[in-house]
């Protein structure tokens, strides 16, 4: 990496300051305070963000401002990078907003964390730095302000080993050792627990092989039950055979039986059907003797007397709505007579009209007097004439009546008469069916003997002996085949249920012998790792760190010599890079040096260290940039002459210096000068 240009924008007492960086040693040059150093953190916000308890915000924003931002070129393997960060001020403090990264002109803004991850890997530091406070790689090779030097050379010597492992790279064993012990912790406690869990190992193949010996049993008991059940079960076919047989036979004579009782039922039912149509033929000719004596033979007379009646009764009909008409005549008659004779009655008493309300006249009443009589005279006459016709008509009407009853008598008797020819002929076919019926019925009881003959020896032929012996020994038999074959199925279920817990044995025994297995190979692997591994790792630590410092020790000691020079001083470190300082052979502590040697240990501390780095690190983009922040702080002129040779030898394409002493100017190639004015930082 190679820095091209920095812009900063309301950044401390930079209101608008841009300085391109030329190849070589530069130097920053100014009064204290007036804004070089924090050129060199706008270059650390650019590429790291804010970093806690290291670079805040409110130490980068100037004083009543909202908004700042650093703008930074640089150069990677020939491609042109552009980084912006933005500071803005909110309620809550200052914090970062959304920057952009341009790579050959093509830009894209990104979150702080994004721009952090993107510097990373166009740098080819550790990804691991992406989560961390600090960029240790960055400010133990590019850029470590001198104070912070001495404070890691005044820290315990833990603390800076530690530190120094994760700037070396091989802070990687220490972890490996750790997660190593960790491991080891938990496979002994793994093998503690496999251990409580197959404890009852050997317990439960005992109860296995018991339980096995017992299903053993069980099956041969089952087998024998078997054999036995098969035996009943065939002894039970046999005899259920034979005890069909005996049951067909039962059955054909229970059947013949049955037939022989139906054909001596019949014999006696013919038997009885005779005396009954004896005693009934004998009262038909009975019958038929009287009712030839009764019956009375009328001839063609039947059918005069017939239609005689037929006639009269019509005669009758017509006769009686005629004498009903003259009646209803009559009636009408009368009441019309009656009317007009109280008609006359009131024009006899009537003196004024009741219509017109006028005096009735004699003349007018003898006239209406005259001609209402006249017509109740009429209708007198005409009611004599209906009662004269009334009186014939009933008297017609009684002869007809009577005339009509006379013939229905004869009509009855004709009736009875032909009723009792017909009983006379249904009597004779009834005696000549019983006639036939006995003969039929004599000749069915003589077959019907016949085949009842024929069936009572086909009985006596059927022999059941030994029926009763085989449905004791079939209910023996049934008895004890539910005995057997239940005892069989509890067997089986028994057998069933033990094979269940030989099945959940077999597969926790299994399960405890994978779990035995497991702490076999973890005892295995707790071995190996503890007694192989773990050794290893430590003895190859120890190997790079005796490398790492070797190569420290010398690259130390040699810039403290070009700093310090023939003083009788010696400077080394030990196993945990812990400065040791012998005067006169003798030991001394670094808080007892002067100021100047002080600084002489932290910077050839701090040169060692980016060498050291750099060669551990080959792959990394920051070998060709060196940031040097007041290294000459209390140096005696003949150091600052040193310091001239110092830069010389670390052969590295840009360095920058920060400083206010002014001899410093003739060991560089490029001088920027800055200057505070009013608060703002001014160049040149």
């Amino acid at each position: 990496m190679l820095l091209k240009k920095i812009t900063l924008e309301n950044i401390r007492s930079h209101v608008l300051t841009e300085i391109e960086f030329p190849l070589g040693k530069t130097l920053l040059a100014g009064d204290i305070g007036c804004g070089k150093s924090s050129i060199l953190l706008g270059i650390d916000f650019a590429l790291f963000g804010l970093m806690k308890g290291v670079l805040s915000g409110n130490a980068l924003l100037r004083n009543g401002k909202g908004a700042g931002r650093v703008q930074l070129e640089f150069e990677i393997d020939e491609n042109s990078i552009v980084l912006e960060r933005v500071l803005k001020k909110t309620a809550a403090g200052v914090s970062q907003d959304t920057g952009s990264i341009s790579i050959n002109g093509e830009r894209v803004e990104k979150s702080a964390v994004e721009l952090k991850q993107a510097v990373l890997e166009l740098l080819h530091y550790p990804g691991d730095l992406l989560s961390k406070s600090k960029g240790l790689m960055y400010r133990y090779t590019v850029y470590t302000p001198q104070e912070e030097m001495k404070q890691i050379l005044m820290a315990e010597a833990d603390e800076r080993l530690d530190t120094l492992r994760r700037v070396f790279g091989i802070d990687k064993y220490k972890r490996i050792q750790e997660n190593g012990e960790l491991f080891l912790k938990l496979m002994r406690e793994k093998r503690k627990m496999f251990a409580v869990q197959i404890a009852d190992l050997e317990e439960k193949k005992k109860e296995r092989a018991s339980k096995q010996e017992g299903a053993a049993i069980l099956k041969n008991e089952i087998l024998e039950l078997e054999t036995q059940l098969k035996s009943v079960q065939e002894k039970l076919r046999v005899v259920e055979k034979q005890l069909g047989q005996f049951e067909e036979r039962k059955g054909l004579q229970q059947s013949t039986q049955h037939a022989l009782s139906m054909k001596q039922a019949e014999i006696r039912h013919l038997l009885a059907a005779r005396e009954r149509n004896l005693g009934e033929e004998e009262r038909l000719q009975r019958e038929i003797e009287r009712l030839q004596l009764e019956v009375v033979d009328w001839g063609d007379e039947e059918l005069d007397y017939r239609v005689n009646v037929r006639v009269v009764e019509q005669e009758v009909q017509h006769q009686d709505l005629e004498y009903r008409r003259l009646l209803a005549a009559g009636a009408a008659s009368l009441a019309e007579k009656n009317h007009l004779q109280d008609v006359v009655d009131k024009i006899a008493r009537l003196d004024v009209c009741p219509t017109c309300n006028q005096k009735v006249t004699a003349e007018h009443k003898h006239k209406l007097l005259g001609e209402e009589e006249q017509r109740l005279l009429q209708l007198g006459l005409q009611v004599r004439e209906l009662e004269s016709r009334k009186v014939r008509g009933e008297e017609e009407l009684s002869r007809l009546k009577q005339q009509l009853e006379s013939l229905r008598a004869l009509e009855k008797k004709q009736e009875i008469s032909r009723l009792k020819k017909e009983h006379l002929a249904a009597q004779k076919t009834r005696l000549l069916r019983l006639e036939e019926e006995d003969a039929s019925n004599h000749e069915k009881k003589a077959v019907l003997e016949q085949e009842a003959v024929a069936l009572q020896l086909q009985l006596e032929g059927i022999s059941l002996e030994g029926y009763e012996g085989l449905q004791e020994e079939l209910t023996k038999l049934r008895l004890e085949e539910p005995d057997i074959n239940g005892e069989w199925v509890a067997k089986k279920r028994d057998l069933q249920h033990l094979g269940g817990d030989l099945q959940r044995l077999e597969s926790e025994i299994l399960e405890k012998e994978r779990i035995q297995h497991n702490v076999e190979r973890l005892a295995s692997l707790h071995q190996w790792m503890d007694e192989f591994f773990l050794e290893m790792t430590r003895m190859m630590e120890r190997k790079v760190m005796a490398k790492v410092n070797m190569d420290f020790n010398g690259y130390f000691q040699k810039w403290f010599e070009m700093l310090v020079g023939g003083e009788n001083l010696e400077i080394s470190v030990g196993e945990g890079f812990s400065p040791r300082i012998l005067q006169d052979g003798y030991d001394l502590e670094y808080g007892n040096l002067s100021g100047g040697e002080k600084t002489a240990v932290a910077l050839a501390y701090r040169l060692a260290l980016n060498q050291v780095i750099n060669n551990l690190a080959s792959e990394i983009k920051t070998r060709d940039v060196l940031i040097l922040d007041e290294p000459t702080d209390g140096f005696s002129d003949e150091q600052l002459e040193r310091m001239k040779s110092v830069l010389d030898e670390l052969k590295i394409q840009q360095i920058i210096l920060v400083s206010h002493e002014e001899k410093i100017e003739s060991f560089v190639q490029h001088v920027i000068r800055l200057r505070k004015e009013g608060h703002v930082t001014r160049i040149g």
